[in-house]
């Protein structure tokens, strides 16, 4: 079996959101992967999405979920930054958010 690879983590304090993309059936396919720690002493909690056929898709499911432009990318798969890049313009400017942290990553080779 494949291992998932990872093309975009992000964090903020007490978490992260890891986005992968693996091979099924011949077809790339996308999901995610959230961490949240909490600090009242209870183990940390991961949870999986389902899969999604379209990294967009997940993107826009993700945000309804996540602040996921508020928080910060450590990681952009290079492949992918393209696709962030247009769905930053897309959405995330329209709705006046400052992406300062994800302009960097965007531009750093990692």
């Amino acid at each position: 079996m494949q291992k998932p690879e990872l093309i975009i983590e992000i964090i903020a304090d007490g978490g992260s959101i890891k986005f992968y993309r693996k091979t099924k059936n011949h077809k790339d396919v996308f999901f995610l992967i959230t961490h949240e720690n909490y600090f009242n002493n209870e183990a940390p909690e991961y949870t999986e999405s389902g899969i999604y056929l379209d990294l967009k898709e997940l993107i826009t499911e993700t945000v309804k979920l996540y602040p996921v432009f508020m928080l910060y990318p450590t990681f952009i798969h290079e492949s992918y930054k393209n696709t962030f890049s247009a769905y930053l313009t897309e959405y995330a400017l329209s709705k006046g958010i400052n992406l300062d942290s994800w302009c960097k990553a965007l531009q750093n080779n990692k």
